[in-house]
């Protein structure tokens, strides 16, 4: 047993954390003490300040990079990711300025453009596969059945935009099933996203 010189209670050796250069192997204060000292400290001025320091440090900014490369640190990252609250903050740093800014760059940036080439021959090799049955004719009617946007139900004035449902690259195909006339705003900002993935980011 041993007396926290905090709280004054006599308490079990394991309600304390341990320290090598105690007498006893233990430290003065007992683990709950311990803790409501460190949360208070945290929350404090100063506490905040060491915390922030601590973070940005050169040492520090080096092992964050270490841990983000090793196995460890890519299987969290991957778990944030595909996190709800991971996914919702993905899609608030997408609509920003400092997001749209980044992907504008990356888009002109040899890599992104490298990119671009490849999705348009995706697409293009999709449209040109057997399983593409969607005819001009069909795309017609299409239109003519649709005077209002299915997604906004803005009507249409200018010639609609065609919209697969499920994106060419992610495995859609060009048939009628899978096609809609939207407008241009909508088409855009569906982009080559799934539509409940999509439709879930326009609700409030």
């Amino acid at each position: 047993m041993k007396r926290c010189l905090q709280c004054g209670e006599t308490k079990p050796k394991e309600a304390f954390y341990k320290r090598a250069r105690s007498w006893d192997g233990l430290q003065v204060w007992c683990k709950a003490c311990k803790r409501a000292y460190q949360r208070e400290y945290c929350q404090s001025e100063a506490g905040v300040t060491a915390i922030w320091r601590a973070n940005h440090s050169e040492a520090a900014k080096t092992a964050h990079a270490r841990y983000n490369r090793s196995p460890l640190g890519r299987a969290a990252q991957k778990r944030c990711r595909q996190s709800e609250a991971g996914k919702a903050a993905q899609r608030r740093y997408d609509t920003s300025r400092k997001g749209r800014a980044l992907r504008k760059r990356f888009d002109a940036s040899a890599k992104g453009r490298a990119g671009q080439r490849r999705a348009q021959a995706i697409r293009r090799a999709v449209l040109e596969s057997d399983e593409s049955t969607l005819t001009a004719i069909e795309w017609q009617d299409h239109c003519t059945e649709h005077t209002h946007c299915p997604y906004c139900g803005v009507l249409f004035i200018d010639a609609p935009t065609m919209d697969h449902v499920i994106p060419l690259s992610r495995g859609g195909v060009h048939t009628k099933d899978n096609v809609l006339p939207v407008c241009e705003t909508c088409n855009k900002s569906k982009g080559n996203k799934p539509l409940e993935e999509w439709l879930s980011e326009q609700t409030p």
